[in-house]
């Protein structure tokens, strides 16, 4: 059975030097991993206390995390309220020193070994110097910060359990010296311009540095723009008006990693929607972008280059039901793939069509055999399901998913309504069904990141028909066009180059919303009619 691509919520790091690939757990896991404080354990190992002193010099609570410094074999969290049982071993101990004010946070970070005695632990951010980016851009000023221990050998990360992530709005310090052997200090800053309206920065720098094995007592990191790699970041509006998308840097070494790409930690590049960003990265590195977005231009494994300018656009694309969304059969029951969720309205590119979080309001699905109504559900993540028969019949699914606001109001231009239906022929026992479902990806050229063209203008729309693994060179192609909210429609001339397909809309002289209807076939006999009111604005 297809799955939808989650959201990744483990960390992957790694050393630029080493070029080791690691892996390290996400919170709360641990692969044979020994938890602290067992009730077998209390009586037997010595204890571990810990305390900490703020940069004021005044004692604070304070949580730690606890690795094993070679292996896997323990990991946990500590709290300075109690004490807590650790088996004799050497570990790395390291925390985050916090003011009571919030205004700044210490990262301290060191190693302890613990025989039979037990060992009192203390942080103290006295010492820390504070740290900072800079570019020669005085527009800018840093963000947030991102400090991790980790460990390219065994692949664990000191926030495990206890990261607090980037920290935005407070001063980030790092006690110097020593970490623990063979353990690496990764830094990561973001450096953005403040504007007004909560509108997004027209400019950012994400900027990386590594520390391997120790930590000097300067921790100012110098660039300039000439030695970064430039990323024009276009975002079209797709209405949540949160996040857009999150970039996160890969080693380019082949195998190896590093970076987050935790949906709980958005501390790189957070560009909001909708944009037209210039973003500034450390070269040397792919990045990558997660998030809500899905790229219409994917680097693949090449690092972006220090001095070169490069170009990615997110959300081109017209959303429609994702290829993830379809029929399949489980026995004598046909029904859909995934529920009324996400996959019924998005952009079904990359990743198989995974999700960017687009909720239909009023998601509903019809079941026909032949034309007789055999199974209907409404409602976001209703299931749709009907015994069927042994002999092979044609079927088809009909969905429909509405996205407005409270008022009825369509948002931000983007298909106030999809319809899609499917015809197909299947029997009990066919598993061969859902790699047959397809979708059409509409792509309007030359609109605006508000996802409207010029009135009287003439809007270029390539289309491809995709499947999990790509596009199909569909066949029975039609496409119309309506101005008036799918009243009327007027077909299109379709020209097509292998599996891309093209139409050109006469776009109105006034403003208003042009819908498409798009409909294909595949060599099976599959085929999949998707309609998109209002499927962009008319400015």
């Amino acid at each position: 059975m297809r799955r939808r691509v989650a959201a990744v919520t483990a960390v992957l790091v790694g050393s630029v030097a080493a070029g080791v690939s690691a892996v390290a757990l996400p919170a709360g896991a641990a692969v044979g991993a020994r938890q602290l404080g067992s009730a077998a354990s209390a009586t037997t190992e010595p204890s571990v206390t810990i305390k900490a002193i703020d940069r004021e010099g005044n004692g604070v609570p304070v949580i730690a995390s606890l690795e094993s410094a070679d292996s896997f074999a323990v990991q946990d969290t500590l709290t300075s309220a109690h004490a807590t049982k650790v088996p004799a071993g050497s570990y790395n101990i390291a925390a985050w020193v916090w003011e009571p004010n919030k205004k700044a946070a210490t990262l301290v970070d060191r190693p302890i070994t613990i025989s039979s005695s037990s060992v009192t632990v203390t942080f103290d951010a006295r010492p820390g110097k504070r740290v900072r980016f800079t570019v020669n851009d005085t527009t800018v000023a840093q963000d947030s910060v991102l400090a991790e221990p980790f460990s390219a050998v065994t692949g664990q990360a000191t926030w495990w359990n206890n990261s607090y992530g980037p920290i935005s709005g407070a001063a980030v310090y790092v006690v110097p010296g020593t970490l623990p052997s063979g353990w690496d200090l990764f830094l990561q800053a973001n450096l953005v311009r403040h504007e007004t309206n909560n509108a997004a920065s027209p400019v950012q720098y994400d900027l990386v540095k590594i520390l391997p094995g120790s930590v000097p007592s300067n921790l100012t990191f110098a660039s300039t723009r000439a030695g970064l790699a430039q990323d024009h970041v276009t975002i079209r509006d797709f209405g949540q008006g949160t996040d857009g998308v999150v970039f996160a840097p890969y080693d380019a070494g082949e195998g190896s990693s590093l970076g987050r790409l935790s949906s709980t930690s958005l501390g790189q590049v957070n560009v909001l929607t909708p944009a037209s960003v210039d973003v500034f990265f450390s070269p040397g590195y792919r990045w990558e972008s997660v998030g809500y977005a899905a790229s219409d231009d994917v680097y693949g494994t090449a690092p972006l280059l220090a001095g070169h300018t490069y170009a990615q656009t997110f959300n081109a694309a017209v959303f429609s039901p994702s290829p993830l969304f379809g029929p399949i059969v489980y026995g004598n029951t046909l029904t859909t793939e995934e529920t009324f969720g996400n996959s019924v309205l998005v952009d079904p590119f990359g990743q198989g069509g995974v999700s960017v979080g687009l909720w239909p309001t009023v998601p509903q699905g019809w079941l026909y055999q032949g034309s007789k109504l055999i199974a209907h559900a409404s409602g976001y993540g209703a299931n749709l399901a009907a015994k069927i028969a042994a002999t092979t019949q044609t079927y088809t699914l009909k969905i429909e998913a509405t996205r407005v606001t409270g008022n009825n109001i369509p948002i931000n231009g983007i298909a106030k309504s999809v319809t899609a239906v499917y015809t197909f022929k299947t029997a009990a026992g066919d598993t061969a069904l859902p790699t047959s479902t397809f979708s059409p990806r509409i792509v309007p050229q030359g609109v605006s990141v508000k996802n409207a063209a010029r009135g009287g203008s003439r809007t270029t729309v390539p289309i491809t028909f995709n499947t999990e693994s790509g596009a199909i060179t569909a066949h029975n192609v039609a496409v119309w066009a309506s101005v008036n909210g799918g009243k009327t429609w007027i077909r299109l001339s379709v020209t097509h180059s292998g599996s891309k397909w093209t139409v050109v809309v006469s776009n109105p002289s006034k403003a208003g919303f042009v819908s498409l209807r798009v409909q294909g076939e595949n060599a099976a006999g599959f085929k999949a009619t998707v309609t998109l009111i209002n499927a962009y604005a008319v400015s």
